[in-house]
């Protein structure tokens, strides 16, 4: 009722509705595991989706936010899961030799796209989201990693360091030339595509933990929070919105005020947040 009222009075969608996916360490600093965690938007409802007792990592919803794809190391290597909410099934669909991260659902839900070393170094390569063999779409001297879907699923941004430090890329979804989007920041990493197409978010790594934004017609970048210690920036439906990681806890980001507000969930440790849509 909440977004159909929001979207009623601003025509932007709301997002009361949505949830969060991320990963946490809660149990202090002793505790060498972390776990995927699900939660409502506000923090309420927090769940423990995994009982891995190994290091998960990146969680992304499909985008009919019954399914989320994770990377995790409890089998000894980094492998990459999907699971099915309604069923609680979890089915492996990338265990090829090296690593198997970064996954993330095109809008159809039908493909991954991923960063896997099996070629030699991480490169970015999509497959069916029921697992199947890859296909390559970057081929570089550095590390490829972290890729986000156009809305269109049309287009892929990703993270390469070839050419020094870590900075933004897209590339077609079929493969292509690769584009560098200057972003005006020396170390840029963890894209996401906004829903409306026009933005895309990332973390600065330098001064001590940003959130920039990309604008794609204007091929402008600016800084849009306060503070430090943010990263893992993941849009909310109405393309203003993120939510992000700061010093281990979940805030939700305005991108036009630059104003925070923390997400309480009772957990502590938590990173790599990611918004159903």
């Amino acid at each position: 009722f909440a977004d159909a009222v929001v979207e009623a009075l601003t025509g932007t969608p709301g997002f009361a509705s949505s949830k969060i996916t991320f990963a946490s360490a809660s149990g202090g600093k002793k505790n060498k595991f972390k776990e995927i965690y699900i939660s409502d938007i506000d923090g309420a409802n927090a769940r423990q989706l995994t009982q891995d007792k190994s290091l998960g990592y990146g969680p992304k919803f499909s985008p009919d936010g019954g399914k989320i794809v994770y990377s995790s190391d409890k089998s000894g290597y980094r492998d990459t899961y999907v699971i099915d909410l309604a069923s609680k099934k979890r089915t492996c669909v990338a265990q090829f030799p090296g690593q198997n991260t970064g996954a993330t659902f095109s809008p159809d839900g039908s493909t991954l796209a991923l960063s896997l070393s099996k070629f030699g170094n991480p490169e970015i390569c999509t497959l069916s989201s029921s697992g199947s063999e890859p296909t390559r779409l970057t081929q570089t001297r550095g590390t490829d990693c972290s890729p986000s879907w156009s809305p269109d699923g049309t287009r892929l941004v990703y993270v390469s360091d070839e050419r020094g430090s870590p900075s933004l890329y897209i590339i077609p979804a079929t493969g292509g030339e690769p584009e560098r989007l200057n972003t005006e920041s020396s170390y840029t990493t963890e894209p996401d595509w906004s829903p409306d197409g026009k933005l895309i978010a990332y973390s600065i790594s330098s001064g001590g933990g940003q959130i920039g934004v990309y604008d794609l017609a204007g091929k402008k970048a600016r800084v849009v929070s306060r503070g430090s210690g943010l990263e893992s920036p993941s849009w909310t439906r109405n393309s203003r919105h993120l939510v992000a990681s700061q010093n281990g806890h979940l805030v939700l980001l305005d991108t036009l005020t630059g104003e925070t507000t923390k997400i309480s969930n009772n957990l502590s440790n938590n990173t790599e947040p990611n918004t159903s849509r």
